[in-house]
């Protein structure tokens, strides 16, 4: 898109939004940047969603005979990076810990086939295994079952430029699990905002290895995580939604 383009685009988002009754974003840095550029101040809408959470299964994943981190969704803007760095980390704590603790395992649901290439890397490492594709009811079993829910966000320069505004939908479904969440991704992503206060955030791929290792031999120093995110949880879902500022005459 050429320099001209792109202020007539400017200039239309700007008159569209002084213009709008009400303007909305995703995120909080998306509301900060918007008014910015755009000189209008926004609401915030978040996906209003029921909780994931179920008691009885969750209580389950004390009884996995090993530590399950558990990632849904999929391998768009370069995320297999970011998981089959994760599958090394746990392939390395898990040799060092030997026959001492469970071991640790990364489980992945994809709604897309991956690639011949990620599926070798990951059965050579032995640590991650793709279990194909889940629909919400099976997901939310899941979800309960595991210990670490997994949120990934892509570290590649060109990526982070098309998602450093974005708000992931699955957050908020992940916040109501009322578990320790481990997000990675960049430190300036708008879902890594989100989560800054109420996951375990690793910020860079040279991050991971000790962030986790630190997470599974200290897991009572981030017990307090799962209680926090249900509270965020909670406090968006008293923000209005969509519906509310509809008005039917």
């Amino acid at each position: 898109m050429g320099k001209k383009h792109r202020l007539m685009v400017l200039r239309a988002l700007k008159e569209c939004a002084n213009s709008s009754a009400v303007f909305f974003t995703i995120c909080e840095r998306m509301r900060k940047e918007y008014k910015r550029v755009l000189g209008v101040d926004s609401e915030i809408l978040f996906n209003r969603c029921s909780s994931l959470y179920d008691k009885k299964l969750s209580l389950c994943s004390d009884e996995n005979d090993k530590i399950i981190f558990l990632y849904a969704g999929s391998l768009y803007y370069g995320r297999e990076k970011a998981l089959i760095e994760l599958a090394k980390a746990l392939k390395k704590i898990n040799i060092e810990n030997g026959e001492k603790g469970k071991g640790a395992v990364l489980h992945i649901y994809l709604n897309a086939l991956p690639s011949d290439s990620f599926l070798h890397e990951i059965q050579e490492l032995g640590t991650a295994k793709y279990l194909g594709k889940l629909d919400f009811k099976e997901l939310k079993i899941k979800l309960n079952e595991c210990n670490y829910p997994v949120f990934v966000e892509s570290f590649e320069e060109k990526q982070m430029e098309k998602v450093q505004l974005s708000f992931s939908t699955k957050i908020p479904e992940y916040l109501s699990l009322e578990k320790t969440i481990l997000a990675i991704g960049p430190d300036h992503i708008g879902s890594m905002d989100c989560l800054r206060n109420v996951a375990v955030c690793i910020n860079s791929i040279e991050e991971i290895y000790a962030k986790v290792e630190h997470l599974l031999h200290y897991p009572e120093e981030f017990s307090n995580l799962g209680l926090k995110a249900r509270q965020e949880y909670e406090k968006i879902m008293e923000i209005p939604g969509l519906e509310e500022y509809i008005v039917c005459e």
